[in-house]
């Protein structure tokens, strides 16, 4: 999740355009209500977890295994509007509005 990475040094150095929430919540309140793992779906070497909170929102972690372990590669979040429904495509849309201010 190099993408998230890049927003968090972005943030950090105070620029705009940068996540506004906690992407394993998928919430802006800090320590949102914990999550319940309703359900799990493995194929080789990706794992999917559709977890619950405690506000009826799902939120469905994407895992590789990798060297041994597992690594986060991607969250869906429930489809809201016009809203990107995922980590990867929210942190890609951030990152060409950051480039776009500094041009």
């Amino acid at each position: 999740m190099d993408a998230l990475g890049e927003d968090a040094k972005a943030a950090a150095s105070g620029e705009e355009s940068v996540l506004a929430f906690d992407p394993f919540a998928h919430s802006q309140k800090p320590g949102a209500a914990a999550r319940t793992v309703e359900k799990v779906t493995l194929e080789r070497d990706t794992c999917l977890a559709t977890m619950q909170n405690g506000h009826d929102v799902s939120v469905t972690a994407e895992l590789e295994r990798k060297d041994g372990g597992w690594r986060f590669v991607n969250f869906y979040y429930p489809p809201s509007g016009d809203k990107i429904p995922d980590l990867l495509g929210i942190l890609k849309e951030l990152a060409n509005d950051r480039a776009f201010k500094k041009d």
